[in-house]
């Protein structure tokens, strides 16, 4: 089923109930993930932008926030819950090797 990312939970399972077998989320699986990383940086912001008042040339950015290790295991660990949490809803749980 394309298209299927603004689906609710109870819609994806009357879809699989009617013989949908497979469901495309991909946009879903996007949106958690740039969300995820969104948060990060906006509560790590200064690790990578001058502070307001702060000299430029003082300003020292923060190695240990912007290394791209840090903030892409927060979109990382959003995909698996959101996986686990689509294999909830579709009825996978149990069935797969994800879950």
């Amino acid at each position: 089923m394309h298209g299927a990312s603004g689906l609710t939970d109870e819609q994806q399972r009357e879809a699989i109930k009617n013989g949908v077998v497979k469901i495309n989320k991909d946009t879903h699986y996007q949106m958690d993930m740039a969300q995820a990383v969104q948060a990060f940086w906006e509560k790590e912001k200064y690790a990578i932008v001058v502070p307001e008042g702060t000299d430029p040339k003082a300003y020292i950015p923060n190695k240990g926030k912007f290394d791209p290790r840090k903030w892409i295991v927060q979109a990382e660990n959003k995909m698996q819950q959101t996986v686990k949490d689509f294999c909830l809803v579709t009825g996978s749980a149990n069935n797969s090797i994800l879950l």
